[in-house]
């Protein structure tokens, strides 16, 4: 596809847009186009979708992760952003919006969800911690830490939607249940970090938001990490029907190879990673720096030692 005929596509696709929509898609353009520029005091950058076209030439993988996300009203998985980036280099910036207005037709929530950016933050994923039926190994410890860590400003505390394809803020009722003081918000609210950090404090065992939890570590740009307290579900998955079913705590693991950093909660759970970590070069993966941080888990948890712990961990996963 031309450069010409790229352009005079994606004018018409949006062009079919009206109302709402339409409306969204521009606050959604100059958003993106403002988050990723890069020229400097932006005096002489384009606006619109010329302007989206020229910043996606110019910017790297992260930038179209972040369009993706934007745009495209979902976090992306890592084969449609790779899609995206080859369709960028090979055909430029208007065949990539041709590709992302491709993969937005697809949503069919696009007129029920607010994007924000999450800018200079950190994102607490809580997933699994605030759903009592979801099996976790060290989900007590992992509570209580994010008790500590609620507390620091740049701190908001996230989940993943019902439909797995994006993360939002928790709830009031999510706060209530994990006994937490913390920023909250709505439901139809999703929040895409952008030059923060995603801290996986929950699990991520789900298929397709463990897809989306790799793009967002790999492609993203984005820091941060998560915590672990060992490697028992799969040590165990052989004798407990609940690791061995869809949901396998594999796709846990393939979210924490993608991650900068791991912190490990105990001497044997850093033993576990450690051994876990030297398998992965075997598939071209460096995994996470592993640091281990001896969580005092037989104090009360609102002992100095539990909080000096938590804040070690956060210094470690924040970088």
């Amino acid at each position: 596809m031309s450069a010409r005929t790229a352009r005079l596509t994606a004018l018409a696709r949006v062009a079919r847009l009206t109302g709402a929509r339409r409306r969204q898609w521009d606050a959604r353009v100059a958003m993106v186009v403002a988050a990723i520029e890069t020229d400097g005091n932006g005096s002489a950058a384009r606006t619109g979708l010329g302007g989206l076209a020229s910043e996606l030439e110019r910017g790297g993988v992260r930038e179209t992760w972040l369009a993706l996300a934007v745009l495209g009203g979902a976090l992306p998985g890592s084969e449609l952003v790779v899609r995206v980036r080859r369709r960028l280099e090979l055909d430029g910036g208007w065949a990539a919006i041709n590709e992302i207005l491709a993969a937005r037709a697809k949503i069919r929530h696009q007129g029920t969800v607010e994007v924000s950016l999450a800018h200079h933050l950190a994102l607490i994923d809580v997933s699994g911690l605030v759903d009592g039926s979801i099996r976790l190994v060290g989900r007590g410890a992992a509570i209580a830490t994010v008790r500590q860590w609620s507390q620091r400003p740049e701190a908001r505390l996230v989940v993943w939607t019902s439909r797995g394809d994006n993360l939002r803020p928790i709830t009031a009722a999510e706060a209530a249940h994990l006994d937490v003081d913390a920023p909250v918000g709505r439901a139809d609210e999703i929040l895409v970090p952008w030059q923060s950090s995603y801290l996986l404090a929950g699990i991520v065992d789900d298929p397709d938001r463990a897809d989306r939890a790799i793009a967002l570590g790999v492609y993203s740009g984005n820091g941060g990490g998560t915590l672990g307290f060992g490697l028992d579900p799969v040590l165990n998955a052989e004798d407990e029907a609940y690791y061995n079913g869809p949901r396998r705590y594999a796709w846990h693991l393939a979210v924490a190879r993608s991650l900068p950093r791991l912190v490990a909660g105990s001497t044997r759970a850093g033993l576990e990673y450690q051994g876990w970590k030297r398998m992965l070069p075997a598939v071209g993966l460096d995994g996470p720096d592993i640091r281990v941080v001896a969580f005092p888990l037989r104090e009360l948890r609102s002992s100095p030692d539990w909080a000096a712990a938590t804040d070690t961990a956060w210094i470690h996963l924040i970088g």
